[in-house]
């Protein structure tokens, strides 16, 4: 095996080394007391390693940790987004009550109520983990060089990358659909999350010198959009509970719901020709040539 390829598949395990040191640490607290910081540390590295996983399925080399290891990671993490989007909404309602003058009370109480049994569950989830005594599930031996003659990763790697951005171009022809945004939103973090790889362990990368700093806003105003998604899903869950008359009677959260829909469209307009703009910038930076503007999907 080339010297540079060998690195390449050491520099990728070593990555997920450090992602997987993140992920015990912020375990350990969110078992302890489900802490909100916590969680979202634990789930940033959750989402890394699973980026490097998407990456094994398509590149030709082994990582240090198995499936079955993967398998729980999955699980951990669909758990404690449950809790982790209670708690964002929470945070949200509380600014708005602010923002609008109304307590929101009743729904106040239907998220803490909410959170109470998320933190039973997740911890029914999670309480019999023990990751340092069940380490072996989690790493390989890498000592076999696994990789084939005249494999180049980094090569494989921006080929990935080019179909992600492809992807994401694609999809952004069919921006309204709420389901083809949420796509995107999932797309552009695991773009972001490859590309921050690749800045940090590729040392030859054509993309060194890019600032990952818009893609990581962008990354973050979609999870803007996201939250506010989750949580007009969140209020028609408590209101269809109260019976057909809560929302005539109760107009602050129709007020609420106009909020939130205006800000949404408000997020998605200026998001959507931003992304489509860093799309065309990463595509340049990897030698390809850039759509013609009639191709351009932003119609408003």
């Amino acid at each position: 095996m080339p010297t540079d390829e060998k690195q390449e598949h050491l520099s990728i395990n070593q990555f997920l080394e450090t992602q997987l040191a993140l992920f015990r640490e912020h375990f350990v607290i969110t078992r302890q007391n489900n802490d909100e910081e916590a969680i979202h540390k634990m789930r940033l590295a959750i989402k890394r390693i699973r980026t490097i996983h998407k990456l094994k399925k398509h590149l030709h080399f082994q990582t240090i940790l198995t499936e079955e290891f993967y398998l729980i990671l999955k699980s951990v993490f669909a758990a404690s987004g449950k809790l982790r989007d209670i708690q964002v909404h929470r945070g949200l309602l509380a600014k708005y009550a602010d923002k609008l003058r109304f307590s929101f009370s009743g729904l106040a109480e239907f998220l803490v109520e909410t959170e109470k049994s998320t933190i039973d569950s997740l911890n029914k989830e999670i309480g019999h983990m023990n990751f340092e005594q069940e380490a072996h599930l989690q790493v390989e031996s890498v000592e076999k060089e696994l990789q084939p003659e005249n494999c180049d990763i980094e090569a494989e790697i921006i080929d990935y990358i080019k179909c992600k951005i492809r992807f994401v171009q694609k999809l952004l022809f069919g921006h309204h659909d709420e389901e083809n945004v949420h796509e995107i939103r999932k797309q552009v973090k695991q773009l972001y999350y490859i590309l921050q790889f690749v800045k940090g362990y590729c040392q030859r990368s054509c993309l060194a010198d890019y600032d990952l700093a818009a893609i990581d806003d962008l990354g973050n105003n979609l999870g803007s959009w996201h939250d506010r998604v989750v949580l007009k899903d969140r209020i028609l869950e408590f209101a269809g509970a109260k019976g057909d008359d809560f929302m005539v009677e109760n107009v602050e959260y129709q007020i609420l719901l106009y909020v939130l829909a205006d800000e949404k469209q408000k997020i998605l307009r200026k998001l959507t020709v931003n992304l489509y703009l860093e799309m065309i910038i990463l595509r340049v930076l990897l030698g390809e040539n850039a759509p013609k503007k009639s191709h351009k999907p932003i119609i408003f």
